[in-house]
């Protein structure tokens, strides 16, 4: 099968399991008995945030190439953003893999179970073998930069929450339900650099990798 047919079919599929796990999530939260503001407040967590970037953007992508002839038919800027949205939910999965699991204790399962478990493993890793294997996205260096405006941003809007919730010294894990912050500002300030400096690193690699598998 040509790599653009493949491309075209993962990338509806990456879009169906986002459609079907957020209704997943969304039955999973009412069985729980959870409220409406859960339901809502659920989209500050960046696993959502990234798969729903991936997820729109797969769609898109696939309607460039069922219209068009080849790749080439595919805009830079959705290259660029399919790039940038691959970036982020492998950020999601090793972020899970590396650091949620191990501070969750016995309590890691809730995480890759369900709708967590297409959000945390699944799309993730469908979204990186269908970047990497079947589609020529290679960008300019000079674009990478901008991968950052994701990562940035929401570093930004994580730092806000935190550190205007601080209740005796101590945040609310409502406000820091990452835990970057439960071993002081300094560590957490230090956490949303390395997240930057990792994301961007990451990115850069993709593109390599994309180029040297995909481009003719």
């Amino acid at each position: 099968m040509k790599k653009k047919n493949m491309s075209f079919i993962l990338n509806i599929i990456i879009f169906l399991l986002l459609i079907i796990a957020l209704v997943l999530e969304t039955f999973e939260l009412i069985m729980r008995g959870e409220g409406l503001h859960l339901l809502v407040r659920r989209f500050k967590f960046f696993t959502e945030l990234s798969n729903i970037f991936a997820g729109v953007t797969a769609f898109v992508y696939a309607y460039y190439l069922f219209n068009g002839k080849d790749n080439e038919s595919v805009p830079k800027l959705l290259k660029i953003l399919k790039l940038f949205s691959t970036t982020s939910v492998v950020v999601t999965f090793l972020t899970v893999i590396f650091y949620l699991i191990p501070v969750s204790g016995s309590n890691w399962k809730f995480l890759v179970v369900g709708s967590q478990f297409i959000f945390h493993i699944f799309n993730p890793i469908l979204c990186f073998i269908t970047y990497t294997f079947f589609e020529d996205n290679k960008v300019d260096n000079k674009y990478l930069v901008y991968n950052l405006i994701p990562i940035t941003s929401y570093g930004l809007f994580y730092l806000v929450m935190a550190l205007t919730h601080v209740e005796n010294g101590v945040i609310p894990y409502e406000y820091d339900w990452y835990l970057f912050m439960k071993n002081g500002v300094v560590i957490g300030l230090i956490t949303y650099v390395f997240f930057i400096a990792f994301n961007y690193g990451l990115a850069y690699l993709l593109n390599k990798i994309n180029a040297k598998l995909n481009t003719k």
